[in-house]
């Protein structure tokens, strides 16, 4: 099977999906034949091949995603040149991108399901702190976050994380967050109190 016919398929098969290709391993001549293909979503992890990239294909029209982990060091090199992050892991890069970048950096965060020392990422029973962390102390510059693999097992942490991501999606003023979470809050021991004199 050709290329192309490869590329024609897997575009027939994601419907309107926005396809994401991982190029880390290809060199730019590549990539410029996926562009003629309508494929301009492109996926480095790298920050020295990233940059190298970057200027070749300057004069194209791209949409570049970082998918790997983004040491803070060299986060300054890369946040003005990319459309999404792929792996905030820390509120210190949140902080960086807050500081330095001149607008909204859509970001994913990077969940460490299994508590890997070996791997980078927020751990679960972290995450929603984590998430209020970033809201309240990055001024609310960065405005996208999506959050994949996450089951919370406790009910009031579902309902506060479901009226995060509500207060996310829809940008609306995130300074009243904290607001609603204290309500919450009120309510969740009103229920427990109700609950605990009906035992009685």
């Amino acid at each position: 099977m050709k290329i192309a016919d490869n590329i024609y398929e897997i575009i027939d098969s994601v419907g309107d999906a926005t396809i994401v290709a991982a190029t880390k391993y290809v060199d730019s001549s590549l990539m410029k034949e996926l562009l003629k293909y309508g494929i301009n979503n492109f996926g480095e992890n790298r920050v020295d091949s990233f940059l190298e990239k970057y200027e070749d294909l300057k004069n194209e029209d791209i949409v570049w995603h970082f998918i790997g982990h983004l040491q803070r060091n060299k986060a300054l090199k890369v946040i003005d040149k990319i459309e999404y992050l792929h792996s905030l892991d820390s509120l210190k890069l949140a902080k960086i991108i807050n500081d330095n970048r001149k607008e909204p950096l859509k970001c994913f965060i990077e969940v460490n399901l299994n508590k890997e020392e070996s791997k980078d990422g927020i751990y679960l029973d972290e995450l929603d702190d984590f998430i209020i962390n970033v809201i309240v102390n990055v001024e609310m510059i960065i405005t996208y976050i999506s959050i994949f693999c996450c089951s919370f097992i406790v009910y009031f942490n579902v309902i506060k994380l479901k009226i995060l991501i509500i207060f996310v999606t829809f940008e609306l003023p995130l300074n009243y967050f904290l607001f609603f979470q204290q309500i919450l809050l009120i309510l969740y021991f009103v229920n427990f109190f109700l609950l605990d004199t009906k035992k009685i």
